[in-house]
């Protein structure tokens, strides 16, 4: 099983944007945009109790090794 997989659950069949694909975006209650890879799109499933839909899992460009970035499509801007 792949170790995204077991973090973030089960890939997404279909989405617009693919793994390897750099993306711009925001992140709720930041200012500014960021830019990074995808290095997986999570199928619909739930936070915390909570439903939501596909979610892109973004390594932010310059962060390091930091914990990825959890992106809704809402939040990508190009």
């Amino acid at each position: 099983m792949d170790q995204h997989e077991e973090v973030f659950g089960p890939a997404a069949r279909y989405s617009e944007h693919h793994q390897g694909a750099r993306i711009t975006y925001r992140l709720s209650g930041e200012r500014g945009k960021y830019t990074g890879t995808i290095v997986w799109v999570a199928a619909t499933g739930s936070i915390d109790g909570h439903a939501v839909g596909i979610t892109y899992i973004v390594v932010r460009d310059g962060a390091g090794n930091s914990i990825p970035d959890v992106v809704f499509p809402a939040d990508i801007l190009a």
